[in-house]
């Protein structure tokens, strides 16, 4: 049976969040939860960290099912696509792999039960890609978008007025950026992470914080005192 290559892909350089990855929470460094949750995979899953720190290769190395490999700067950059680092991860390996699952260090909230669904999800129905999903909140409903143009003028984002009371908008979701998983034809064939048909699993709001800034951040550690 082929495995699944599982990465877990950490720049060092981080805007918004100087060191996020590496920032302690909840008693380890970030990225350290997320590792400890790939550690205990099954042995059909191949683990990676992809990263250009020497301080997360140091954390990695700490499990023993963890591989490491540094990523090249050109592979670190801001505008660096994230299949870049998949196809150099998987030009190292000699395995042959069914599939790509793409775990985010910035997602602590992520459960064991969460990877299970959507693997089973990919097995099951075969398609091309699975994604975790959130519902969008209702404050942030695409019906209520706007355009803040010349003067504070507020402009329709869709090009005309929507009813935005709760009953009449569509159940919407977005990408909470957990995890992702590709077939290896999706990443191989198509040069892309994700492909149609592209199924989505969804993931309650309590464990789909993506943490990108120190309001992100501040949340999550909130978070924790609640759940």
């Amino acid at each position: 049976m082929k495995k699944i290559l599982t990465i877990i892909p950490a720049r060092k350089n981080s805007k918004r969040l100087p060191g996020k990855n590496v920032k302690l929470f909840n008693g380890l460094p970030l990225i350290e939860h997320t590792i400890k949750l790939a550690n205990n995979l099954p042995n059909e899953y191949d683990v990676v960290v992809s990263t250009d720190d020497s301080t997360i290769q140091q954390i990695a190395e700490k499990y023993e099912r963890v591989s490491f490999f540094l990523r090249p700067d050109e592979l670190a950059a801001d505008e660096s696509p994230a299949i870049d680092y998949v196809n150099y991860t998987l030009s190292l390996l000699k395995d042959e792999y069914e599939a790509v699952l793409i775990l985010q260090p910035t997602s602590p909230f992520t459960l064991m039960e969460d990877i299970s669904a959507c693997v089973k999800l990919f097995k099951e129905k075969k398609p091309a890609t699975v994604v975790s999903v959130v519902k969008v909140n209702h404050m942030y409903h695409p019906d209520k978008f706007k355009l803040l143009v010349d003067d504070g003028i507020l402009k329709d984002y869709f090009g005309e007025e929507k009813a935005t009371a709760y009953q009449f908008m569509a159940e919407v979701h977005v990408r909470n950026c957990s995890i992702y998983l590709s077939h290896i034809d999706t990443i191989k064939k198509l040069n892309k992470i994700i492909a149609e048909p592209c199924l989505g699993y969804e993931m309650p709001a309590e464990r789909s914080i993506d943490i990108n800034d120190q309001l992100d951040f501040d949340f999550a550690e909130f978070l924790l005192t609640r759940y």
